[in-house]
């Protein structure tokens, strides 16, 4: 694939429950994945397998919200803003931390990000 890949929140809980059949792939094959503070943050507001949860943050990195994500999202932000084409603030977090650590981001929320101009899609 070349780049190593960021998931999504989605395509966790999609993992957890069997059905992310791309991610395993990734997973069987050795490739480096990540996920986001933001993620882990929304991840562990579930009121259900949280025990999952932990056990599959534990094991993978998580890449933090850092001052020049900050500066990627403001941006991003103010762009997609005077487009009229803003997607969730908590969205342009994650965008911003893929686009950081030049990783592509696989979600389920395709049409979402790709509004992201910078974002690589996995």
């Amino acid at each position: 694939m070349g780049k190593d890949i960021c998931l999504d929140t989605d395509s966790i809980i999609e993992y957890l429950k069997g059905r992310n059949a791309a991610l395993k792939k990734l997973l069987l094959d050795g490739t480096e994945v990540y996920t986001t503070s933001i993620s882990a943050f929304e991840l562990r507001l579930r009121e259900t397998n949280i025990e999952e949860v932990e056990a599959f943050l534990k094991d993978i990195k998580i890449l933090p919200f850092d001052d020049i994500s900050s500066k990627i999202a403001s941006n991003t932000f103010k762009e997609l803003k005077k487009k009229g084409n803003p997607i969730e603030l908590k969205d342009f977090f994650i965008a911003s931390i893929a686009i950081k650590n030049n990783c592509k981001l696989l979600t389920n929320n395709k049409k979402h990000f790709e509004r992201v101009g910078e974002l690589e899609l996995a």
